[in-house]
């Protein structure tokens, strides 16, 4: 009994309280009829996905610098065949703090994937939206972005041999 409570204890107060379902699959059409926008025709392939931008945020927003070796937060995103994988991650700190004050809304994170190290994440928050990149020491390089630069509520989730950089430019028609 004493040690299902320490254990108990111990998980109520690590990273892994962190650890919420931020997104939910969606099929393309739903997002269409959701939001007017253009889909970006440059990617091929990809997975399609409702993000609670909110509650990610705010988990986000408690990463600290891996030098202060406090409790890590984790994060779950959108990985190969849509499935999810749970990643650790840290503030980047990528702006000095005079510029990090002047520009509150953009956010530098990286990590790792808690079942595999070799996975590595880049991350940043910004008024656009959320953007990642997820990559192995195999050169997979795996993106998640917003699916219309109108909202910040819908993703998708391709690799990157998946975008045809042949085709026109992608530009989204603003005026609907």
């Amino acid at each position: 009994m004493r040690i299902f409570i320490t254990i108990l204890f111990a998980s109520l107060f690590t990273g892994n309280v962190h650890s919420q379902k931020c997104w939910k699959p969606r099929n393309v059409n739903y997002i269409i009829t959701k939001v007017a926008c253009k889909v970006n025709t440059n990617i091929i392939k990809c997975d399609t996905w409702q993000l609670n931008y909110k509650k990610f945020n705010k988990i986000a927003a408690k990463a600290k610098p891996q030098s202060l070796n406090v409790d890590n937060i984790f994060i779950e995103l959108p990985f190969e065949n849509a499935s999810i994988r749970k990643f650790r991650i840290y503030d980047s700190e990528i702006m000095t703090p005079d510029l990090a004050k002047q520009f509150p809304n953009i956010k530098s994170y990286y990590g790792e994937c808690v079942d595999d190290k070799l996975i590595k994440v880049r991350i940043d928050i910004n008024d656009l939206g959320f953007h990642a990149l997820i990559s192995n020491s195999q050169g997979l390089q795996w993106l998640v972005e917003p699916f219309c630069v109108s909202t910040k509520q819908f993703y998708c989730s391709y690799n990157k041999t998946d975008y045809n950089s042949e085709r026109e430019p992608f530009n989204e028609d603003r005026r609907r």
